[in-house]
Order: C-alpha cells, then sequence, then structure tokens
C-alpha cells in the first residue's frame, strides 16, 4: 500500500516536474499558474516527508 501510494507521489512529482522544467509549448506562464504549481509542489514535499517520518 505504502510503495503504491509513493509510486503515485513520484509520477506526481515527475509531471510536475515536467511542467516547471519541461520544453512546454508556452514558456511563460502567467502568476496564477506558477502560484498552483508552486502549491502542488509544497503539497508534494509535506506527502513525501510524510513518507520520511514513519
Amino acid at each position: 500500500m505504502r510503495f503504491v501510494e509513493l509510486g503515485k507521489t513520484t509520477k506526481e512529482l515527475k509531471k510536475i516536474l515536467d511542467l516547471l522544467y519541461g520544453s512546454t509549448k508556452n514558456d511563460q506562464v502567467g502568476p496564477a499558474m506558477a502560484r498552483e504549481r508552486r502549491r502542488q509542489i509544497v503539497k508534494l514535499q509535506s506527502r513525501r516527508k510524510k513518507f520520511e517520518t514513519c
């Protein structure tokens, strides 16, 4: 169960990294989009911390 969760988070993290650093069609992202991506990254990082503590 934990491995499934971890795999899901790494997949999400990869998707977000692709969004951030990947060569997307629109390199210029608006401030709202950047804020949303930052929030997603913080959410994933906090979830990863939970895994490391247990």
